[in-house]
Parts: structure tokens; sequence; C-alpha cells
């Protein structure tokens, strides 16, 4: 079982025991998954695909657990950036992973913005908070209505996730 796979069971057999707590909220397990699959339509819809790269890059948060699980039922591979990395660091990243798609949030979009006009904006900029002249699809804009989402079939080999240290 994936990790995809397991949330999907949890919310089915758990569906409203907290899946992830902070001290101002939590979420259930069956809003998780919700969330996940209306990301991933969401995703499909802007043109992302199973073997796709994707640069994410948010602060530790339900939104980024969220993304997570949605590319994770995708079978998009993420690449995983500490939100602290700048100019080089990214650089070497994107150069290296090559991402179709970006999803953020709205404080790293000017450091992000300077590496991407060096190396070429991904076909798929997204970002929490993001502003109309940004450049970037705003996250809270893409919500798909659709709560349901088939997990993309994948294999105990398939790539994940992309780790830069």
């Amino acid at each position: 079982m994936n990790l995809a796979q397991h949330l999907v069971a949890s919310a089915q057999r758990h569906p409203d025991k907290a899946a992830f707590r902070s001290e101002r909220e939590t979420i259930s397990f069956k809003e998780l998954d919700t969330n996940s699959n209306r990301i991933a339509n969401a995703l499909t819809a802007l043109g992302l695909v199973p073997g796709d790269v994707c640069l994410l890059m948010m602060p530790n948060s339900f939104e980024q657990i969220t993304v997570y699980y949605a590319l994770a039922k995708m079978g998009v591979v993420q690449v995983l950036a500490n939100f602290l990395y700048r100019g080089n660091e990214l650089e070497h990243i994107i150069a290296d992973a090559k991402p179709k798609a970006f999803i953020g949030a709205e404080p790293y979009i000017e450091e992000v913005s300077k590496v991407f006009k060096k190396t070429g904006l991904p076909a798929i900029a997204v970002a929490k908070g993001a502003s109309e002249d940004s450049g970037f699809i705003n996250l809270a804009r893409i919500y798909s209505e659709n709560p349901d989402f088939p997990l993309y079939p994948s294999d105990d080999d398939d790539t994940l996730n992309i780790l830069y240290t």
C-alpha cells in the first residue's frame, strides 16, 4: 500500500479521526482526502500528468500536506525544496530536476521568480496567497468542486519524492 492509498483507506475507516492537528485547527482523514482530491483534479485540469515533476516549496501547513497528498494521488514526482533555499541552491535544484510545475507560498514568490527568470518559468506556477499580478495562480482559486479523484495506479518502485541536501 502506498502513501496515497493509505490516506484513502484511513479516510474510509476513520473519516472523523484527526489526521493532523495544530494549535489552531484539526483536519480529519476525510477532509484531507477530499481536499487533496480537489487539488488533484484542479492540477490535472492545469495539465499535470503522472510522471511530471513538481517543485513544492511551502512552509509546514495543512495546505502543504494537502498538496503533498494531491500530488501523490496523481503520480507526480515531488521535489521538496526547503523554503529557506535561495539563489544558487534553487537554481541547482531547478536545473537538475526540471520541474514542469511549481507550487509554493506567497512569501517565496519573489525569490523563486528571480530564479525562474534565469531558468525559465515552469508551465504551471501556483502559490498560496499569490496576487493576480504575480504571474502565479492563487492556490485558493484552483480548488476543484469535484471531491473524487481516481488514484494513479503506481508501482512499488515509482518515485514519489526527490530530496536535495
